[in-house]
């Protein structure tokens, strides 16, 4: 019997592990099974009451903040992504030049949530007033917006 329990000890602590492991790639990795824009939409629909219509507006907003993330991804690396790492390379930090890069890449990501506080406005918009006052609430939450867009994480071919 004592020559057995390391090894069933052994075994336990690899399902044990296994379990632990697998459990963090589903939650990392949910929207692969299915959840996708659905769990944000499920999640604020419960708490809000949502409409059809409303849940449909809710569905847009993350499935367009979806695409455009995918958009990025699949994009060549940015011209100022490049000179960058480009200055890396130099004798001397240049501070300036990569201060001035990294405003202009900023911007062009500032440029993106505007949009899709465009999207969120309208569907903001489309709420009535108790909705209104619950969502605003919940949105002052730390990280509020970037849980309600994790769920609409795609796939990677």
């Amino acid at each position: 019997m004592r020559a057995r329990l390391p090894w069933i000890l052994l075994a336990i602590s690899l399902v044990l592990n296994v379990a632990i492991v697998g459990g963090l790639l589903y939650e990392w990795q949910g929207d692969r099974f299915g959840r996708g824009a659905e769990r944000g939409v499920e999640r604020l629909s419960e708490e809000l009451d949502l409409t059809a219509d409303q849940q449909q507006l809710l569905r847009n907003v993350i499935d367009g903040v979806a695409e455009r993330r995918q958009a990025r991804r699949d994009a060549a690396p940015s011209p100022q992504r490049q000179a960058l790492v480009d200055l890396l390379a130099e004798e001397s930090f240049a501070e300036a030049e990569t201060q001035r890069l990294l405003n202009e890449m900023s911007s062009e990501r500032n440029l993106l949530w505007v949009e899709v506080s465009r999207d969120m406005h309208a569907f903001v918009s489309a709420l009535d007033q108790e909705q209104k006052a619950a969502f605003l609430s919940m949105a002052k939450e730390h990280g509020f917006f970037r849980d309600l867009f994790r769920s609409s994480r795609k796939r990677r071919n």
